[in-house]
């Protein structure tokens, strides 16, 4: 009988965290969800890390084979164009799904689900799309809206990670990623601001010139604060 009752008061108490972390390339978002995931599972907690992104796979995937076929420069753009418009179709109707499957199936599975990117970093995307391709602005708010509805909850907590600028060519090289282009990082500067402005249960952690462990010392002070996690 006491067994039972343990059984169901944990069931009761169960209450799934969704953590999303976001930021530059060479932020840390990476690094900061491994360090949190070992860290609560070391402390028994049941932690699921995970990343929800946007996929080009039709630009990615095409645009190279119509490269080689010698199509003019301006004949390139209007399918690069087109291929991005589909992709993002694709991503608005796939995204969802796999939200549901890696986010909020895994919260019922886990105390913890710690995403990267998830919403705050596809808009992105579909924002630099919108600029650079001169998609538009109806056609990406529309499928924004939509992403929106299917994947925002006010129950995120959202950690956006910084750097300074000046540092992100040294970590790109160590991790040896491709240079990030700066219509890039100033979309991504601009909606990670406006996210932290309009949205609850976000924070900012600047990694500049600290540790790992001090970084994430930071975040658990802050997530103990507002009663996320207990004190660890």
């Amino acid at each position: 009988m006491q067994r039972i009752n343990r059984t169901v008061h944990a069931f009761l108490t169960f209450n799934p965290k969704v953590i999303v972390f976001v930021g530059t390339v060479g932020s840390g978002k990476s690094t900061q969800i491994r360090y949190m995931a070992l860290y609560l599972k070391k402390r028994g907690e049941r932690v699921k890390p995970t990343y929800l992104k946007t996929y080009f796979l039709l630009t990615k995937n095409l645009l190279r084979v119509f490269r080689n076929l010698g199509i003019s420069v301006r004949g390139l753009y209007r399918i690069h164009r087109l291929l991005v418009m589909l992709d993002l179709i694709i991503n608005t109707f796939l995204l969802p799904f796999l939200g549901l499957v890696r986010v909020k199936l895994a919260s019922k599975l886990f105390r913890y689900v710690l995403v990267e990117e998830y919403l705050p970093g596809i808009l992105v995307d579909y924002v630099h799309a919108m600029i650079t391709l001169k998609l538009s602005r109806e056609f990406v708010m529309g499928l924004t809206s939509i992403l929106f509805k299917m994947l925002y909850s006010r129950n995120l907590i959202t950690f956006i990670l910084t750097c300074n600028s000046a540092l992100l060519p040294h970590r790109w090289k160590i991790r040896n990623s491709p240079p990030e282009i700066r219509s890039y990082l100033e979309v991504q500067k601009n909606i990670f601001a406006c996210w932290s402005k309009c949205m609850s249960n976000v924070f900012k952690i600047s990694t500049t010139d600290r540790s790992i462990e001090e970084t994430n010392r930071e975040i658990r002070a802050i997530l103990y604060k507002y009663d996320i996690v207990e004190n660890l």
